[in-house]
């Protein structure tokens, strides 16, 4: 169900909006530039999406990393090809690196991020059918905290693990209120549950699409609004602020994540001995 939503109310004296005003702008004039010089579109492709890369690492906490590539759990299933992994940086290995490009366990990875130079109807479908294959995988390979189990309560459910978010971010797009209307209605038709739908999507040209809970406050994840049907609402908020807004969002749902130790063995495929049938080899 769509929504819309006139302003959102903030109350401290310090001019980040300033900070992220000057930064959206050198990010803007960056891509205009590479739109404008390099027209080989897997190049351009990398490119924008270094752009968003570098804008945070630089302003996200140090506990988190940025890379790109595939995401896969112990039971073979993995991502398509993600623009943006956030994953944790302290507990989260690098199975495979190919030039940028790596593959990294389920259980390490916070965020999932989709990167366009032009939102509309197609690349959006694109971006909910990546970000659901993402967020499909299934978090199990982890060493449990002892007698302590943290949980956290998101998507209307209870989770023993922090699952994962998925964000969509976009240089240009049609209107906005038509993004909403597409969204609400692919969430729809493909019954799309609240934890595996896209939760925020940053329009840097017209603001930012986000989910309402029944208290009308806007969140950074996808609350069932109607508990029987799991419909969530979908709200589309026009402003100039679209990147500072993204990133306050951003940063604040990553700050109350932790990812348990993961148990690497149990990606080792069942078929796999170690020992005495070594010596024939």
């Amino acid at each position: 169900m769509s929504a819309s939503s006139q302003f959102v109310e903030f109350s401290s004296s310090f001019p980040l909006h300033e900070v992220m005003e000057s930064v959206a702008i050198q990010m803007q004039a960056n891509f205009d530039g590479i739109s404008s010089q390099i027209k080989h579109k897997p190049s351009k492709g990398s490119a924008r999406e270094e752009i968003l890369r570098r804008f945070l690492s630089n302003y996200l906490p140090e506990s988190v990393e940025i890379g790109k590539g595939e995401i896969v759990d112990v039971h073979g299933n993995r991502s398509d090809q993600t623009d943006l992994v956030i994953f944790d940086r302290l507990n989260c290995p690098k199975l495979i690196q190919v030039g940028d490009n790596r593959i990294y366990p389920v259980e390490g990875v916070l965020a999932s991020i989709e990167v366009k130079s032009k939102l509309n109807k197609a690349t959006l479908k694109e971006s909910v059918d990546n970000i659901l294959a993402a967020k499909q995988l299934q978090k199990t390979a982890f060493y449990k905290g002892g007698n302590i189990i943290n949980t956290w309560n998101l998507y209307g459910r209870k989770f023993e693990y922090f699952p994962m978010m998925g964000y969509v971010f976009a240089f240009q797009s049609i209107r906005l209120q038509s993004i909403v209307q597409y969204l609400d209605e692919i969430n729809l038709e493909q019954k799309i549950p609240p934890e595996h739908q896209i939760d925020v999507i940053c329009l840097m040209d017209k603001g930012i699409i986000a989910h309402e809970n029944n208290d009308g406050q806007l969140i950074s994840w996808s609350e069932p609004t109607n508990v029987e049907t799991g419909e969530t609402t979908i709200v589309g908020l026009s402003t100039k602020h679209s990147l500072l807004l993204f990133y306050v969002m951003l940063h604040d749902q990553l700050s109350i994540t932790s990812s348990q130790p993961i148990q690497m063995v149990r990606y080792i495929p069942s078929f796999l001995r170690f020992g005495s049938d070594e010596d024939e080899l």
